[in-house]
């Protein structure tokens, strides 16, 4: 299965992870177009670690603060490096607010 569309949309990406772990078991190896091959219990782990990362930014966009403000309480913090690496504030925050308003 390939995701990369489902991720354009507001914060797709978890609903595309929620999908394949639906459709997979324990044993599945999923090869990823990047990053080292995984099973469900690292997508879990993966969804998880995405939907804190919304948590964190949605809280702060619902206390009003700012884009620069959110990036300063660090919503990656104490998140796996090797997972957060591509996630750019601005972007998750853009993606966070389309979501709230639809």
């Amino acid at each position: 299965m390939y995701f990369a569309a489902l991720h354009q949309r507001s914060l797709g990406m978890i609903d595309a992870v929620n999908m394949l772990i639906s459709s997979i078991n324990d044993l599945t190896q999923v090869i990823p177009g990047h990053g080292p091959v995984c099973h469900k219990k690292d997508l879990i782990a993966y969804r998880d670690m995405l939907t804190t990362m919304e948590s964190r930014i949605r809280t702060g966009i619902a206390n009003k603060l700012s884009v620069q403000e959110i990036e300063t309480q660090n919503p990656l913090r104490g998140l796996d490096v090797r997972m957060t690496t591509y996630f750019v504030t601005k972007q998750i925050y853009d993606m966070v607010m389309k979501r709230m308003k639809n």
